[in-house]
């Protein structure tokens, strides 16, 4: 077997350096000073539902979450979830695949309070859905505004895609609300 050594070496220094020195009772070392700016350059970050979007076997719907963050107020990285939150105590379930979608926040638009335009989930395949087995992109359009609490609260509109997928009965293009939680 063949393996690299430097990757059991940048662990075996990092752990050195973040759980302090060779004694136990030697205190850990602070981070250093531009990882603290870095974390503290995290302007803003949402955890976004577009409520009914995705239509359940059994009836209802769930939403399309959003886990999106921003250094700075430009969009840094975002993935789509079609798996629903706990609620009342009970673990998610898969309502559409099981595969994290890939967002692409670049068309929207942070300004004087509001959250505006375009923003385009991949619809990435898992071995069952979508059954062409490739990504297809769905746009939707944004409309939100910031809470006082730092929240969003707005409507989407969605544009149906142009793909022939068996599995897009399983959405709903309607579009709908959308809020932002912690």
């Amino acid at each position: 077997m063949i393996f690299s050594l430097k990757p059991v070496c940048m662990t075996l220094i990092t752990c050195a350096w973040l759980f302090g020195g060779k004694d136990a009772e030697e205190p850990a070392k602070e981070a250093p000073e531009e990882a603290q700016e870095a974390v503290e350059q995290i302007t803003n970050g949402w955890d976004l539902k577009l409520h009914d979007f995705f239509i359940k076997e059994e009836g209802g719907t769930v939403p399309l979450t959003i886990y999106a963050r921003a250094v700075n107020d430009e969009w840094k990285a975002a993935v789509g979830s079609s798996r629903s939150n706990f609620e009342d105590g009970q673990p998610p379930e898969r309502v559409y695949n099981l595969s994290f979608q890939h967002v692409d926040m670049s068309g929207l638009e942070q300004k004087d309070g509001k959250v505006t335009g375009p923003l385009v989930v991949h619809m990435t395949p898992d071995l069952w859905v979508p059954r062409i087995g490739r990504s297809f992109p769905i746009t939707f359009e944004i409309d939100a505004e910031v809470t006082e609490k730092g929240n969003l609260e707005g409507s989407y509109t969605v544009e149906k895609p142009r793909v022939i997928e068996p599995s897009l009965d399983q959405i709903k293009f309607e579009g709908g609300n959308l809020t932002s939680f912690t």
